[in-house]
């Protein structure tokens, strides 16, 4: 395999990984303050 392809598919897992976080972070945040309004 290529260098440059374990770069791509590192980097598309890290910012896949980063987006889950963020998305299951602000869902949790959300869940946290039910009446608190979404921004």
């Amino acid at each position: 395999m290529a260098l440059s392809d374990i770069t791509r598919r590192a980097g598309l897992a890290l910012v896949l990984g980063l987006t889950a976080t963020l998305g299951l972070g602000a869902m949790s945040a959300a869940a946290d303050f039910p009446d608190r309004p979404s921004p």
